[in-house]
C-alpha cells in the first residue's frame, strides 16, 4: 500500500508533465534490464475526509504565512495551522475580506490619507 500524504482538500494533486509513456523495453538493446508494473493505487474509504469549513486567524512561522482551518463536520479540538499552499486560495480571499485585521489596515490607511491632505 502507498502512503499518502495528507491533503486537507481531500484531493492528490500530481503534475502530469512529469509522466511519461510506457514503453516496453527492447531486449536486444537492454537485455539484463526488466521492469516491473506497478499495481494500482488503492485509497482507503475508511480514512477520515477533510473539508474546509472556514479560516480563522493567522500567524507567520519561520517566514511562512499560516492559517488556523476549522474543519466541516469536526469539533474545534480538530483545528490545525496550515501552510497558505495547502489553502484553496478562494478561501484565504474570504478570510481577508471578513477579517478585522484587513479592515483595521484600511482604517489606518486612509487615517494617514487624510492627514496628510491637511
Amino acid at each position: 500500500m502507498v502512503e499518502i500524504p495528507f491533503a486537507p482538500s481531500g484531493f492528490i494533486m500530481v503534475d502530469t508533465s512529469l509522466f511519461a509513456p510506457w514503453l516496453e523495453n527492447p531486449d536486444d538493446k537492454f537485455p539484463s534490464r526488466t521492469h516491473t508494473l506497478w499495481s494500482p493505487v488503492t485509497i482507503d474509504a475508511e480514512a477520515p475526509r477533510y473539508k474546509l469549513e472556514r479560516i480563522i486567524k493567522h500567524h507567520t512561522r519561520k517566514d511562512k504565512k499560516q492559517f488556523l482551518v476549522k474543519w466541516l463536520e469536526y469539533g474545534h479540538e480538530h483545528n490545525s495551522w496550515q501552510n497558505r499552499e495547502d489553502i484553496d486560495k478562494e478561501a484565504i480571499k474570504t478570510y481577508w475580506d471578513k477579517s478585522k485585521w484587513s479592515s483595521s489596515v484600511q482604517t489606518r490607511r486612509a487615517g494617514r490619507r487624510n492627514r496628510s491632505q491637511l
